[in-house]
């Protein structure tokens, strides 16, 4: 367990280790610390789970197309009206010769606007997100807030859901998460009251995230806003997350008052960022990035983000480009960075770079976009092809399917969704990932047994690893994956019985769980029942480990926890799963087994087949590597001198005929029960990739 100088940082990390969404009260906790060292290691251990030792940055172009905006927010510095001066407001040739005044290697194109009357409708847009498909089909776009599609929306007198489809089907890749500010009906009456409603602002990125349009959540803090409102901003947006997944990152904007009517507010400190980004990382354990963008913090303070959470520096920029927003506002920063600059700073600060685009597919540092394109290297049109049709014609092509305008695109599919245990128990597979000693050709997400359960079902995940007894109530939509499980021929450590009495002794007494883990919770009912002929009854709780250690109430435990409890209880009180399973059927018990999504195995066979190779080679690496792992395991959770030597000895991780055999067993027992409707048959798919 990590030391801390504030004691209640201990909670909270049990908490973050049972994959336990943290509360307002944890938030507000966090904030409040005075231990600003823990806190950002107890984020950087956290963001260690969703990203390794990796940090992001996109070769980028950055554009505001018009800086005429009639929204009226008290905090902005950068909209004119119509007869300023300084109105910029582009057209669509400028826009698209801007993009690739300085070359065409980039994977991101990022626009950022206003309420532009002139600019801001479909009219204008979606002409021109088709012509940039066609033109540089390799760039992702990343254009829009939900604040400017909700005024198309109005101004079109569509539907906001019409509009993203609109915009969807036109090639729109994601948004960027502009216009959130802080969510409080409060505060947005008093700082942007021409803007469009938290509830409304949701609802369209719901709706993007459904019709396959990514999106980034922001926060703008340091003005009037409470702690109690910023934490609220963060669990709405995790919540929304649960309700239709679909954000990339989140980036918290530093309020900068040059220039403006809050002023008055002044800057935010280094202390005061460090401690945002590290807030955000532990309250949105469902997002998988928290950004730390060097033009509004600045590049010091953003390098020193990458130990508070942060995993992302956003993009390089153009060497042309001008951000107008943050420097209208005060900013110092630069307008573009070399990527040889962003790789030098995250390798200074202990971590890999690794290029991605906007979906964090990642990207050699050197790649370059194919040459085969119809257009020169400066995105112009190569002689003889036709010139566009759509030039100032005010039309409004709406109908394009979403696939047919993506079929263009010269890209790899999209990377296949794979999920990993947040415990130290899955570290023999995964270590050689998190050290690129083996590349795994897939994305890879970090959460507890029953939200990978959860997340694999609901077609978020495409393969992971799952409970053993979930794989078993699920087996027709599911395929059982090869050579690769979680099991324990006799003890287990990590799944365990705590209780005042013996076994026997349980009937009538309340039993308290976690919804993490269905194959720990059904073994237990199993054995009782089976074993014992006790009818159990189970209570959940957010913290078994403590109801036991305070009240005796007797708890099932699992993970990281169900060694702490080996720790804090005394040993006659601790019943291990895995021996009693052992000492009553013989055999081996596997608690986690690998599958796929049914559909993803027949539709993509090479590719999922490719995975559980790469599977397969970590694996080896790791059983050849012990120290290695080891030293990942005291680094993610430390423990005693040796304990990770007898924890690791103690698993076994190939899914052996023995293995099979035991689930086997498993699954009869469960069977006998009544606790499953069908037995399935153990026979892993036989994958192998195709050369």
């Amino acid at each position: 367990m990590t030391a801390f100088l504030d004691p209640t940082l201990r909670a909270i990390e049990a908490k973050l280790d049972e994959g336990i969404p943290l509360s307002l009260d944890d938030g507000l906790t966090l904030f409040r610390t005075p231990d600003l060292h823990g806190l950002g290691r107890l984020a950087t251990k956290e963001k260690r789970k969703k990203s390794g030792d990796r940090v992001f940055y996109v070769h980028n172009r950055y554009m505001n197309t018009t800086n005429v905006c009639y929204a009226g927010c008290t905090f902005c510095s950068f909209a004119v009206g119509e007869r300023s001066e300084h109105k910029v407001r582009m057209t669509k040739e400028q826009i698209l010769e801007k993009a690739v005044e300085t070359g065409v290697n980039f994977n991101q194109i990022h626009i950022v606007g206003g309420h532009d009357p002139k600019q801001l409708s479909l009219d204008f847009w979606v002409p021109l997100m088709q012509e940039f498909k066609k033109r540089l089909p390799h760039a992702q776009l990343s254009f829009f807030t939900a604040a400017e599609i909700d005024y198309m929306a109005r101004r079109h007198r569509l539907s906001s859901e019409e509009t993203v489809k609109a915009l969807a089907d036109a090639g729109l890749d994601n948004i960027n998460g502009g216009g959130a500010e802080v969510f409080s009906p409060r505060f947005r009456a008093i700082v942007c009251p021409g803007k469009v409603d938290a509830a409304c602002w949701l609802e369209i990125h719901e709706h993007l995230h459904r019709h396959g349009v990514s999106s980034n959540a922001t926060m703008l803090y340091g003005t009037i806003e409470t702690l109690e409102e910023r934490v609220e901003h963060l669990i709405a947006l995790r919540e929304s997350q649960e309700r239709a997944p679909g954000y990339n990152a989140f980036i918290p904007l530093a309020f900068h008052p040059d220039g403006n009517q809050l002023d008055s507010c002044g800057w935010t400190t280094g202390v005061q960022d460090l401690r945002m980004f590290a807030v955000a990382r532990l309250m949105l354990n469902n997002f998988d990035h928290i950004k730390a963008y060097w033009m509004i913090q600045g590049l010091k303070v953003c390098q020193l983000a990458l130990h508070f959470g942060a995993d992302d520096m956003d993009g390089t920029h153009g060497e042309s480009d001008e951000e107008r927003i943050y420097h209208s506002a005060g900013t110092k920063s630069g307008q573009y960075v070399d990527a040889k600059v962003f790789r030098a700073l995250i390798e200074e600060a202990g971590y890999e770079p690794v290029r991605r685009n906007t979906s964090y597919d990642e990207f050699a540092y050197d790649w370059e976009p194919p040459a085969e394109y119809p257009v020169d290297t400066k995105g112009r049109r190569i002689e003889g092809e036709p010139a566009p049709q759509w030039w100032g014609n005010g039309s409004y092509p709406v109908g394009k399917a979403l696939e047919a305008a993506r079929a263009t695109l010269s890209q790899k599919p999209r990377a296949l969704r794979s999920g990993r245990i947040s415990y130290t128990n899955d570290l023999p597979v995964y270590t050689a990932f998190d050290r690129n000693e083996v590349v795994y050709p897939g994305r890879l997400a970090s959460t507890v047994p029953a939200e990978l359960n959860r997340k694999l079902l609901a077609g978020e995940l495409d393969l992971s690893p799952v409970s053993s007894f979930f794989y078993a109530q699920h087996h027709e939509e599911l395929v059982l994956l090869p050579d690769i499980c979680i099991g324990a021929r006799t003890q287990v450590l990590s799944v365990v019985l705590l209780s005042d009495v013996p076994p026997a002794l349980l009937s009538g007494r309340p039993i308290h769980v976690t919804k993490e883990s269905a194959s720990g919770r059904a073994l237990l009912e199993l054995l009782l029942r089976r074993r014992y002929g006790v009818e159990p009854t189970f209570v959940e709780h957010d913290d078994p480990l403590r109801s036991f250690l305070n009240e005796e109430v007797p708890a099932l435990v699992i993970g990281d926890r169900a060694i702490d409890a080996r720790e804090e209880a005394r040993a006659s009180d601790v019943y291990d799963l895995g021996t009693l399973w052992n000492e009553w059927t013989g055999e081996e018990m596997v608690y986690a087994v690998w599958a796929a999504r049914r559909e993803a195995v027949e539709g993509r066979r090479n590719d999922v087949a490719a995975c559980v190779d790469a599977l397969r080679k970590s694996l080896a690496w790791g059983l050849t590597h012990k120290d290695d792992v080891i030293a990942a395991a005291e680094q993610q959770k430390p423990r005693g001198p040796g304990f990770y030597q007898v924890y690791y000895d103690t698993l076994t991780f190939n899914f052996d005929e023995r293995a099979q055999r035991g689930l086997a067993r498993f699954y009869d027992e469960l069977g006998e029960a009544g606790m499953l409707d069908a037995v399935p048959f153990v026979k892993p798919e036989d994958l192998r990739v195709s050369r």
